[in-house]
């Protein structure tokens, strides 16, 4: 009876009443019942699709996650890394977006191969945070504190080993919960993904034209051409300190062709930067107006705001010293680093070539093609534990300084042989030539007097900049413009210590040079009049906010000599 009563039990619990001294009836699910096999297999195959769905929505947020550090620059609201690319856009835009859709179609094959393997979502439940951590850090190009990541490695790592091979009945279901709250929120992220995307291709497309923006100009005559032009030699050394040649110069260091063109020309001892980052600089000194913030634009040019009026306003190439040039009638030729200048002033260079090899912060370099921009992002992670750092760095984010010296070495060759093309033409009255020296790295030795990528220093820049400037002077003596020339020579802004002094090439000789980091604002500015001989000095301060006006004075010939120059310093003075 008691085993009749179980058995009674047990039909009651599924679903049939016993029959007694009978066996079991046997039941058949009819095809066409609402839960008989061809709608359970229906039902069974909708939830493998809706399963591989969710799949694929959580790879793309894992992707997203983890790649963010790589589309970040050409998706960044600020536009810099596509304002300073001078290489194809489509070296920059294509690499980025193949190797995201490669990494999700990794993911999304690996959960759905294995979504019921308690193992793979244990290790993403784990590494998630540590994967957040590094992607965040490699984003802002910062260290995260050294205890904090290995901390989160480290315990992600045990506490995976010890839920795999050690798990309770307990925690099946705290798993299976945390499982599918990250879940969620991961195809949450995922939707943020596909908005990155769609930007991507949206700024690819906008920038299509950047190219044939930055192609060589051929070379187009003034309308209006003088013979009697003399001409203007603009020399933008960047980073170039008036205290570290002239005032607080270091001992050993030999600056004779600096000294040699101070004995000739007319020195302002205490100059007020237009701005300290170039992209800034530049604009303002075109222009003349107060620049304190710039927006790129997609397409590759640039809006700035005006602190004074607080009016934003694009950059307008006609309302520049260039445009000012054209109009007198000189026939205009650049050769610069860093900034766009083909880009921004495509209608009134004569002849113009811009380069800037720097890498983006995803490591991808404008000389790479497209495959080599999809590996970029690998190699630049590799070299985090490679020889020059300690293994216990790959848990944190240093900055890429392998590559910097010899893509600084490239870009002034390609610049130095611009120039020498610039000068050598006669028929460039207004030339402006800007130079990436003495900005770090170092990349000379001044012991050796060659080009080095390793042990050198700003100082070294610095005698780097003094042998250009003889090379510039050389070809126009040789050609018979230097005294008949007007030239001058200045920095962007000073060599801006607080900015390198955190760096890891921060050297002993640039800590005791500038004072144990002290900055000084001042860049250097020398103007040599067409015939000038003998030097002068100008202590008075002088905005360089007013190099526009001082260049439409020089183009003019309303200053021809140092005592015109004094007079004209002396009325700007009183009109501030």
């Amino acid at each position: 009876m008691r085993q009749g009563a179980a058995v009674d039990r047990r039909g009651i619990e599924n679903g049939f009443l016993p029959l007694t001294g009978c066996s079991p009836p046997v039941i058949t699910l009819d095809r066409q019942h609402p839960y008989g096999e061809e709608n359970l297999n229906e039902s069974l195959g909708v939830k493998h699709k809706r399963d591989r769905l969710r799949s694929v929505g959580i790879a793309l947020g894992l992707t997203t996650i983890g790649l963010l550090w790589i589309v970040a620059p050409a998706v960044s609201p600020s536009h810099q890394a596509i304002y300073h690319w001078s290489g194809s856009p489509l070296t920059l835009f294509l690499p980025i977006l193949l190797d995201f859709l490669i990494v999700w179609l990794l993911i999304a094959s690996a959960l759905i191969v294995g979504h019921r393997s308690r193992a793979l979502w244990l290790g993403i439940l784990l590494f998630l945070p540590f994967i957040v951590l590094k992607s965040w850090a490699l984003y802002e190009a910062r260290v995260p504190p050294q205890l904090l990541s290995r901390s989160l490695f480290c315990g992600g790592l045990s506490l995976s080993l010890f839920l795999t091979w050690f798990r309770r009945a307990g925690l099946e279901k705290t798993i299976a919960n945390a499982i599918g709250l990250i879940s969620t929120i991961l195809m949450f992220v995922g939707v943020s993904g596909l908005a990155l995307l769609c930007q991507l291709v949206w700024f690819s497309y906008q920038s299509r034209n950047m190219v044939a923006q930055n192609a060589p100009h051929p070379l187009r005559r003034a309308s209006v051409h003088r013979e009697n032009h003399r001409r203007l030699v603009w020399i933008l050394f960047d980073e170039l300190s008036y205290a570290q040649i002239f005032e607080h110069r270091q001992p050993g260091l030999q600056l004779p062709n600096f000294d040699a063109f101070a004995k000739q020309s007319t020195v302002l001892t205490d100059v007020l930067p237009a701005e300290y980052l170039t992209e800034k600089v530049v604009p303002a000194l075109f222009t003349g107006y107060p620049i304190d913030q710039i927006q790129a634009l997609p397409a590759g040019g640039i809006s700035l705001h005006n602190p004074v009026t607080n009016i934003w306003h694009t950059f307008d190439e006609h309302d520049t010293v260039f445009q000012d040039a054209r109009n007198d009638g000189y026939e205009t030729a650049l050769a610069g680093w860093y900034n766009p200048y083909c880009r921004l002033l495509p209608t009134l260079l004569d002849t113009c070539f811009w380069v800037n090899g720097s890498p983006v912060s995803n490591g991808m370099e404008p000389a790479f093609g497209v495959w080599g921009n999809m590996l970029a992002p690998v190699t630049f992670l590799a070299a985090q534990g490679a020889s020059q750092y300690a293994l216990h760095h790959f848990f944190t984010v240093r900055p890429a300084t392998f590559r910097e010296s010899e893509i600084h070495i490239a870009d002034l060759q390609a610049i130095s042989h611009a120039a020498d093309q610039a000068l050598l033409d006669h028929s460039a009255t207004f030339v402006m030539l800007h130079y990436p020296i003495p900005h770090p790295p170092g990349i000379y030795s001044r012991a050796t007097q060659q080009l080095t990528n390793q042990n050198s220093s700003y100082l070294d820049n610095l005698a780097l900049a003094d042998q250009v400037l003889a090379h510039i002077r050389s070809i126009l003596e040789h050609d018979g413009q230097w005294d008949d020339s007007t030239i001058v020579i200045m920095g962007d802004h000073s060599w801006r210590t607080p900015l390198w002094r955190p760096d890891l090439g921060w050297t002993a000789e640039e800590e005791n040079a500038s004072g144990s980091g002290i900055f000084d604002p001042r860049p250097a500015y020398m103007i040599k009049c067409a015939g000038q001989q003998e030097g002068a000095l100008i202590s008075k301060p002088f905005d360089a906010l007013k190099t526009r006006k001082l260049m439409d004075a020089l183009l003019a010939r309303t200053i021809r000599s140092r005592g015109e120059l004094a007079e004209w310093i002396e009325r700007q003075m009183s009109l501030r």
